[in-house]
């Protein structure tokens, strides 16, 4: 059952996932390739998992729970050049032999264990060119790198460092950022999923190394604004909570900005004061509709208001 099987020559090769595997799978590759195209995640998930990816799990083990999930979905893929020369060797050489697991079942167990991973291990192993690109550019600090970030926006950054799990639950890369080579670089942090083209380090636009000072200051912003707020001025932002937004405030633990004072007032609101960059407030609040108002500062105020007003005339 495990011997090396030859594929059709269509090299359409069958596997039967469990539903939430099949459920995962589609909402991973609607999210990173922006398409539901089962064949082609599945083919980059299996080209970035080398034979090393389950030394260390169940599956080396004869009593696999691995092999215990059911087979709820039956799906036809196609495997691209690359994967099906990896999986159907010419010298007949199936590396998943020595788990007595033919190509079909080997490939299951490999995307059931995927999909039991957290969301930033599944970016880490989908986006694994890219980070494995910024890693050494981190290493290396040769120059500085220009970069693509969604699909059109160029800037050059020193990288400094990547995210880690506890920090943020995306992947993101923590530099020093400028819009063009001659201009002043300032804390920033781009998400890993939307950086769409990495260019090698120029040395002539300057060095890539980041100074003590600066690795200081990278930290703090770290610690104060968090990973995906590291870019832009904190400022003092007042927040006016009816008692429904307080329990929201209290149960909605997802970015949640830390107040620096709290105040109740004699009519059952409550005002919060932020130290925080305007993007954390806007972006934490603005699904709370009317249980939260943004005082002051004035700006931020009427931008809120503002969406609001477009969103309503949107249903009008």
């Amino acid at each position: 059952m495990y011997s090396s099987n030859p594929i059709s020559p269509e090299q359409k090769q069958h596997i039967s996932l469990s539903n939430y595997s099949y459920e995962v799978i589609r909402n991973d590759a609607l999210t990173f390739l922006g398409k539901i195209n089962i064949s082609g995640f599945i083919n980059r998930i299996l080209n970035n998992c080398s034979e090393s990816y389950f030394e260390d799990t169940d599956i080396s083990r004869k009593d696999s729970k691995l092999r215990l999930y059911p087979k709820n979905q039956t799906l036809k893929i196609r495997l691209n050049n690359k994967v099906c020369d990896y999986y159907y060797p010419f010298d007949g050489t199936w590396f998943g032999a020595k788990y007595k697991l033919s190509q079909g079942e080997y490939i299951k167990a490999l995307i059931e264990d995927y999909s039991r991973k957290t969301f930033f291990q599944r970016e880490n192993i989908f986006y694994k060119e890219t980070i494995n690109t910024l890693s050494n550019s981190i290493s290396e600090q040769k120059g500085i790198i220009p970069l693509i970030y969604d699909g059109t926006k160029k800037f050059y950054v020193k990288p400094f460092r990547l995210s880690n799990e506890y920090e943020a639950p995306y992947q993101y890369l923590v530099c020093l950022s400028a819009p063009a080579p001659d201009k002043e670089m300032v804390p920033a942090s781009f998400r890993i999923s939307r950086i769409t083209d990495i260019k090698d380090a120029v040395t002539s636009y300057g060095s890539g190394k980041i100074k003590e000072k600066e690795k200081k200051e990278l930290e703090r912003r770290i610690k104060e604004n968090g990973v995906p707020y590291i870019f832009g001025d904190t400022i003092d932002i007042i927040v006016k909570l009816t008692p429904s937004g307080i329990d929201m405030y209290n149960s909605i633990f997802h970015q949640r900005p830390i107040y620096k004072d709290i105040h109740k007032e004699a009519d059952g609101m409550t005002l919060l004061t932020f130290h925080l960059t305007e993007r954390q407030i806007t972006n934490y609040f603005f699904p709370f509709g009317k249980e939260a108002t943004i005082i002051s500062p004035d700006k931020t105020h009427d931008w809120i208001k503002s969406r609001y007003q477009e969103a309503f005339e949107s249903y009008d």
